[in-house]
């Protein structure tokens, strides 16, 4: 079994988001935005800071490999877009995006000409601009430059037999140009898809000029019905979505609930989609609210992390629940519910939970399918000595150093000290962890109400 190593990380931000191999963290004022480098067997590094002024509630994310894409917290409000080097934080382009539109004043038509950004992936952006009418209006696909610049590649367009763009109904958001826009599916240069609905949901295509005619539109009834509330209006909501290449297939999670009702036994239907020609492959219920999903390749699996259901009186509510989904067939291989936080490794080879007194179990996810997070004794051999010991991990509780994000007052930190003796005292750490990322070999823990990070690494 391995040993784990702890490394604290001082620093003046907190972590915001990892994208292998990059640790994107934040300042507290939100003003400014720092990129690292994490491997599996280096200390971090710094390798950035982005130049410039950034947007209120600045949401970054890695675009392209190279680039760093930072719009708004909410993609729809978003009313510029930076595009930033990795390697040096220099502003290499922006866009504005132009909307007047009052999509809250039904009395107004939608302004041809406004626009709403909607989606960044693959090395593509796109962007959802009115025309005269709905069906008129249009999504612009931008690519990036090696120069790090945008150029329009091209403009797709909904086909006759696609809906129209409401500018009402019960439970549908607006968006800033006006229309009711499409919730981002998939995206390439020959498409965009897009969702629609409330309980039941549509997928709708928009297609380049130079596209083969294919199926544009797909119904996808919604999967649960509540007897005990009918009255009860249900909706859906797209949690997560991954791509999965080698079997041409999409996997979308549609958490459906009531509206306006507590939903103590939430239910997620798993979907997948052939995104070519729009076919359903299979539907799977899942007896949870997904928060995201994970994809192994050599097992073929999907694994759903979310929030589990909860019968008050039934003691701890879990914090995360974990179901392993057949790719293939959208059967059900694994449940498990943790009291830590869970997620799998980038290559999803291995699974971690992270409690919040620091303690991290990992074991490989095809360990997990037959044994779930081993037990101290199973780890170290017992009945199961041909396990491999080497990829599971048992570390023990810990509390690190971390600077608080404001200073603390003499009586502040004689009573943290206190607080720390009285759980030591119990054989305990106290609670310190507020988040994670997982790495290749690695787990970054954000600590509460502190700023830097602690790495765990167990290669």
């Amino acid at each position: 079994m391995a040993s784990p190593s702890h490394q604290v990380v001082q620093d003046d931000s907190i972590p915001y988001s990892y994208e292998h191999p990059y640790l994107l963290t934040r300042s507290l004022d939100k003003k400014t935005i720092h990129i690292w480098s994490l491997t599996n067997s280096e200390s971090p590094v710094r390798v950035s800071t982005l130049e410039g002024e950034l947007p209120d509630s600045p949401h970054p994310r890695i675009f392209a490999g190279k680039y760093i894409l930072t719009h708004e917290n909410r993609e729809l409000d978003a009313k510029v877009i930076l595009i930033h080097k990795i390697e040096d934080g220099t502003l290499s382009d922006s866009k504005t995006i132009i909307s007047d539109s009052n999509p809250d004043d039904a009395l107004h038509p939608p302004i041809p000409g406004d626009a709403a950004f909607i989606a960044a992936v693959n090395g593509l952006i796109a962007i959802f601009k009115n025309g005269s009418n709905s069906k008129d209006s249009i999504i612009e696909v931008y690519g990036i430059s090696e120069e790090g610049k945008l150029f329009l590649k091209t403009e797709l367009r909904q086909t006759a037999d696609g809906p129209e763009l409401g500018r009402s109904g019960d439970y549908k958001v607006w968006g800033p140009t006006g229309y009711v826009l499409p919730t981002f599916i998939d995206l390439t240069e020959d498409y965009f898809t897009g969702a629609f609905g409330n309980h039941d949901v549509q997928l709708v295509k928009w297609l380049s000029p130079s596209s083969q005619p294919v199926t544009t539109l797909l119904e996808l009834p919604a999967t649960r019905f509540l007897e005990d509330l009918p009255q009860a209006a249900m909706s859906s909501w797209l949690n997560d979505k991954l791509s999965i290449p080698s079997s041409n297939s999409l996997i979308l999670a549609h958490h459906e609930f009531p509206v306006d009702f507590v939903d103590l036994e939430p239910i997620t239907a798993i979907r997948s989609v052939n995104p070519d020609t729009l076919e359903l492959n299979w539907c799977s219920p899942i007896a949870h609210k997904t928060s995201f999903l994970r994809y192994n390749e050599s097992l073929n699996v999907i694994v759903t992390f979310g929030e589990a259901s909860y019968v008050e009186g039934e003691g701890e509510k879990p914090r995360t629940s974990v179901f392993v989904v057949d790719a293939g067939t959208g059967a059900v291989r694994k449940q498990y519910q943790s009291f830590a936080r869970c997620d799998t490794s980038p290559s999803g080879n291995e699974i971690v939970e992270a409690f919040d007194d620091g303690r991290i179990h990992v074991v490989s996810l095809s360990t997990f399918l037959e044994f779930g997070f081993l037990s101290q004794e199973e780890a170290d051999g017992g009945d199961n000595s041909d396990l491999e010991k080497t990829a599971v991990l048992r570390g023990q509780a810990f509390y690190p150093e971390l600077e608080p994000q404001s200073p603390l007052n003499s009586k502040q930190r004689a009573n943290e000290r206190k607080a720390v003796a009285r759980y030591t005292e119990q054989g305990k750490a106290r609670p310190w962890v507020e988040g994670m990322f997982v790495g290749e070999g690695f787990v970054l823990l954000k600590g509460s109400r502190s700023v830097g990070f602690v790495l765990v690494r167990w290669k």
